[in-house]
């Protein structure tokens, strides 16, 4: 696309997304930018007419009825994605089971690098722009940052030892040296030998690259803003238009090291001067305010303006192809006609744009999808007009109504305000009136409760409607707010269609592309369970993770929206099913299972881990082995005098279970009871002795 085509497709986007006279009365109603800034508006609670209000002497309170949806929203969204089994990767390929190994790897690789390079942060942030903007957008990119530094090592080199730098360089000064050789006889004395230093010493001058960055990155875009699409394609996919243009922010360094590295062409800082200095003064012109944007500072002036440029990224399809164009400002080509596959996915044969746009809730029929403040815009109107009248009417509950004689000179702000005002009798009359205030409150409810049932989340700090109402109820409150409930998954799982799925495509398909880091790398396979041998190789003697196995079409499965079980239920239903597991002999992994619960119930997946250094295995039960030994007193009478004494002792003080089986003929007259003493009853046929193992327990 030429600098000239891209000029006119921004203006003529300009004014589609603007909806014809931009900045005059007669703007279109139908303008995307205006129901855009009217949502954002309602998200801040900036009254549209609280100036006028202001001016009449009434209240201006805003609603915060589209902040607490939004928020509630987010806040729900936000825990439903960041479940373990919410993103996985899949492999398109189900007959493969070694490429379901590898997207495991994948969606390992993914959480890694997630932790470690906001991607969080810039969902949550996406999330809000698509309940308050109902579009939301982003763009992924692969970002490497990296210097080199020296690394230069010295020896020496009779000793064959490594010295340091400042030993290389004080040698260095002693040198040539001239040293004694062989004796010369025709001289009469020792030969002189001269060295140079690079005989002694040797210097290895190398240079290391430290890497500071080194993933992938989701920037968000801003649809009509930053992002411009070919509106006449009715539905949201930008792959089915025919150009796409990004405004970017890129600072001067990274557009020269960009020039350097060949992807730009040649550009000095000269050239580039003016056009940073153009970018910083469209920026500071008259001390800009956005109050429509979401960021917590609306202030746009920023010292770093001065060192960024406005950058077009401009895609145009050719011959079924997505192109790219670099120009800055549509004035400065820096890349013309570039491969998409070739500078974002490393010639990878994706060929689909790196950049998404979705809604989370489409409505074909119009410019983009009735989102939360725009849905309850008419109900949320009359509640603002019904709650500033209430604060008036307070006010004057407060302050009484008074009749003041036109002769009067009066203060009214004393009158009002003061303990006492001064005024001749007769001047001042106070006016009775009544306030039906029950009456007022049940209509303010009435009205909250319309927004309840139009909104996709919990409305909890709203539920009180007015007496007679079938949604006063308990009943009634778990049915709405089971419907919410419902609406919000809904809108999720339009988002997670039209925009969230296409984002993580394009994450994986980076991550096939560029991922080189060893280090999470083997980290990723052993949460995966990979075998480490099938993705390794052997590299000059070294092992190494063999990254290229990371070549298959891959497929994402977004656990979060319609259908997806509440976080307490999925983990109670985990716990029974381990019980019926466990009951029935099927293999379970016990570690996963423990990951998926402590995340369910708000933990992180590696919480409550004992340190493998302080791991003991489980302590073994005592051996409670008994000797049983039967002997007659016949044959005890046999055995040496000592050992017969010492079995006797151990039976006796329950050392080992002795069996004694007594014989009448064979047992001595002083071992027999006396048949007729009751406490001693004749012995019939054996008498038993049981234990626990004592010292002798091993004899």
């Amino acid at each position: 696309m030429d600098l000239s085509k891209q000029v006119t497709t921004v203006e003529s986007f300009r004014c589609y997304f603007e909806g014809g006279n931009a900045g005059t009365t007669t703007q279109g109603s139908h303008s995307i930018k205006r129901v855009i800034e009217d949502n954002r508006r309602r998200y801040r609670m900036i009254l549209a007419d609280a100036a006028e209000r202001i001016e009449l002497g009434l209240s201006a309170l805003p609603s915060t009825k589209s902040t607490s949806i939004v928020d509630n929203a987010v806040v729900d969204a936000i825990q439903e994605y960041y479940q373990t089994d919410a993103i996985t990767f899949t492999a398109q390929d189900d007959s493969d089971v070694n490429k379901d190994h590898l997207a495991a790897w994948i969606t390992e690789l993914f959480k890694l690098r997630a932790k470690k390079n906001a991607f969080w942060v810039w969902h949550l942030q996406s999330l809000k722009a698509g309940f308050v903007d109902g579009i939301e957008a982003g763009m992924v990119r692969w970002r490497k940052e990296s210097y080199t530094y020296p690394d230069n090592h010295y020896f020496y080199l009779p000793a064959g030892t490594e010295i340091s730098e400042q030993e290389y360089k004080a040698a260095r000064k002693e040198y040539p040296l001239t040293i004694d050789g062989p004796f010369d006889p025709s001289k009469g004395r020792p030969a002189k030998i001269k060295i140079k230093f690079n005989e002694h010493y040797r210097a290895e001058r190398n240079k290391k690259e430290r890497v500071v960055a080194d993933t992938w990155e989701c920037i968000q875009l801003k649809p009509g803003e930053n992002l411009l699409w070919d509106f006449k394609n009715p539905l949201l996919d930008l792959n089915r238009g025919q150009w796409c243009i990004v405004i970017l922010q890129m600072q001067a360094e990274e557009i020269l090291s960009l020039s350097k590295n060949g992807v730009f062409n040649k550009i000095t800082i000269e050239e580039l001067k003016p056009y940073l200095a153009a970018n910083a003064a469209s920026s500071n012109k008259s001390n800009y305010i956005d109050n429509t944007a979401l960021g917590t500072d609306p202030d746009t002036v920023d010292m770093g303006d001065y060192n960024t440029a406005e950058v077009w990224v401009a895609f145009e399809k050719k011959n079924c192809q997505w192109k790219v164009d670099f120009s800055l400002s549509g004035q400065k080509e820096l890349l013309e006609d570039g491969s998409v596959n070739k500078l974002f996915f490393n010639d990878r044969p994706f060929d689909q744009l790196p950049v998404a746009m979705g809604a989370s809730d489409v409505g074909l029929w119009e410019a983009l999808g009735r989102v939360i403040p725009r849905l309850i815009a008419p109900i949320e109107d009359e509640s603002i007009d019904h709650r500033n009248n209430i604060n008036d009417m307070a006010k004057q509950a407060a302050t009484g109504k008074y009749r003041v004689n036109d002769d009067s000179d009066v203060d009214i702000n004393s009158m009002l305000n003061d303990k006492y005002f001064y005024a001749k009798p007769g001047e001042v009359e106070k006016l009775d009136f009544a306030q039906e205030m029950a009456v007022v409150m049940r209509a303010g409810d009435l009205t909250s409760s319309d927004i309840a049932s139009l909104a996709p989340v919990s409305m909890a700090d709203n539920q009180l409607v007015g007496r007679g109402n079938a949604r006063d109820t308990l009943g009634g409150v778990q049915l709405a707010l089971g419907g919410n409930d419902k609406k919000l998954n809904a809108r999720l799982l339009v988002r997670n269609i039209t925009f969230m799925e296409p984002m993580l495509r394009i994450i994986a398909e980076n991550i096939m592309a560029f991922e080189t880091s060893q280090s999470i790398g083997r980290v990723a396979a052993k949460n995966a369970k990979i075998d480490m041998t099938g993705i390794t190789d052997v590299v000059d003697g070294q092992t190494v993770i063999d990254f290229s196995q990371l070549d298959f079409d891959a497929e994402v499965q977004v656990n979060a929206g319609l259908g997806n079980v509440p976080k307490q239920q999925k983990a109670d239903k985990l716990i029974r099913y381990t019980d019926w597991g466990e009951a029935h002999g099927v293999p379970l992994d016990i570690e996963e299972i423990d990951k998926q619960i402590k995340v369910l119930n708000g933990f992180n997946e590696d919480q409550f881990i004992l340190p493998v250094e302080k791991r003991q295995g489980p302590t073994a039960p005592p051996v409670e082995d008994k000797m049983v030994l039967n002997v007659t007193f016949a044959d005890l009478l046999l055995f040496e005098p000592d050992a017969a004494r010492q079995l006797l002792k151990k039976a006796v003080a329950g050392a080992m279970q002795v069996t004694t089986n007594v014989k009448d003929e064979k047992t001595p007259a002083y071992l027999k009871p006396d048949p007729g003493t009751p406490s001693q009853p004749a012995m019939a046929a054996h008498r038993t002795a049981e234990m626990p193992q004592g010292e002798m327990g091993g004899a």
